[in-house]
């Protein structure tokens, strides 16, 4: 299969994956095994699709992708929150079905497990234009993507609770799915506003997340409120709200005071408004874009440095199956993910960036490693130049999620688990 550009897509090419409407979630508009015609390739375009999976034979051994039933069980979570809070006035609160919400967590857990590469459609849900039921179904989806990869760390976190009970996430899911309900509280025109927004408004914004836990506490588990409460928490403690302490004074939490869970939304829900930020110019950010943006905010101690292994692990920096641009000029196709070096994967050369609507053997060349290739680098994916945006670990095990850092804030020391 190959992701390619919706302006690089030509008639008769066939569809490897389903094409949902940008604009009506869980709306099926193409299904895999289409052959796009003149009239389907408008249409996407006047609907702002950006890309497109097609068939290529070569290289399904190689490019995996999610699932038609994960697709629709996620679309259908995304379609329900979507009717919920997107469809909610000023003074007019939905009636939220926890109960369902909960269940759909539940299933897509299930499904999720089985699913080792489910993440690798979140650069493409989080192209589509943004609204507050899209943006916190793709942060309860990746919240729980990163708690199961997080098992370990959930058993670190948690010691007061059973083994066994420290690595549901169904609780994480489900408060990454109400995270910003609090925003419902507020009019329309401002609950667009974001963390750092100037304007007198920002104080207002920013008791959203009181505002939410105190809708849906009675409602739902301790810990999935607690995530609606704390997801603007940041790991130095300068986050919000204050909470109170022993001796009469209020301050954020920070470090590992933070429950582990919110601290897993913290990274979804930034690294999903990145996703979806308009840049100066026009489009959307490249994922590596995003994803630089999240691991400049661990080195800076804002959110949890471990959190964000997991999301380099599950979030590639370039979609395999993507074409994309090297700084020695040549078009290459992306086949593999390396979770160590996430700017660097396995790629291999293209004749062309010219996709043919048959392609052959021949359209495929040498395969390079970029992990030992220092002097090349991709330059432009997405659409866009991103040679701005490429990082490089700062340490050997700066995205090695089996090293866990000491959750106290301002230590140092690691620990290394299987």
């Amino acid at each position: 299969m190959l992701r390619i550009e919706l302006a690089r897509v030509k008639e008769g090419m066939e569809l490897a994956s389903p094409v949902m409407h940008p604009r009506t979630p869980g709306r099926l508009l193409l299904r895999p095994g289409y052959r796009l015609d003149g009239a389907a390739i408008g249409r996407m375009r006047d609907l702002g699709i950006p890309t497109l999976w097609v068939k290529f034979p070569s290289l399904a051994a190689v490019i995996k992708r999610p699932s038609q039933a994960l697709t629709t069980q996620q679309n259908a979570v995304l379609a329900r929150l979507s009717e919920c809070f997107d469809h909610s006035g000023q003074e007019c609160f939905p009636e939220i079905p926890y109960a369902e919400f909960a269940g759909a967590v539940r299933s897509l857990v299930e499904r999720i497990r089985l699913e080792p590469f489910a993440a690798s459609m979140m650069s493409d849900m989080a192209s589509s234009p943004g609204s507050l039921g899209e943006h916190c179904g793709a942060t309860g989806f990746l919240s729980v993507v990163l708690g199961l990869k997080l098992e370990g760390y959930l058993l670190d976190q948690r010691k007061r609770v059973s083994g066994l009970a420290a690595k549901h996430v169904e609780s994480l899911g489900l408060g990454a799915l109400l995270h910003d309900v609090g925003l419902l509280t507020l009019p329309p025109s401002m609950r667009a506003l974001r963390e750092g927004d100037p304007g007198t408004e920002q104080a207002r914004w920013r008791d959203h997340p009181h505002a939410g836990w105190s809708m849906v506490h009675a409602h739902i588990e301790p810990t999935a409120a607690a995530v609606v409460l704390h997801h603007h928490q940041h790991y130095d403690g300068t986050g919000f709200p204050a909470i109170s302490h022993s001796g009469g004074f209020d301050r954020p939490p920070a470090g590992a005071d933070i429950h582990i869970f919110a601290r897993i939304v913290s990274v979804a829900d930034r690294f999903d408004e990145a996703r979806r930020a308009t840049p100066p110019t026009s489009g959307r950010y490249a994922t590596v874009e995003a994803l630089r943006r999240v691991v400049d905010d661990a080195r800076a101690n804002l959110v949890d440095p471990v959190v964000v292994k997991a999301l380099t692990h599950v979030i590639p920096a370039f979609t395999p199956g993507s074409i994309v641009a090297l700084s020695t000029g040549q078009p290459a196709v992306v086949l593999e993910h390396n979770p160590l070096k996430p700017c660097r994967p396995l790629v291999q050369h293209v004749r062309t960036f010219e996709i043919p609507t048959e392609l052959d053997e021949d359209f495929l060349g040498e395969r390079i490693d970029l992990a030992t290739s220092d002097d090349v680098h991709v330059c432009h994916s997405d659409g866009r130049d991103v040679s701005g945006a490429i990082f490089d670990p700062l340490c050997a095990d700066e995205f090695d999620v089996r090293v866990l850092e000491a959750p106290a804030v301002g230590h140092g020391a690691r620990k290394r688990v299987a």
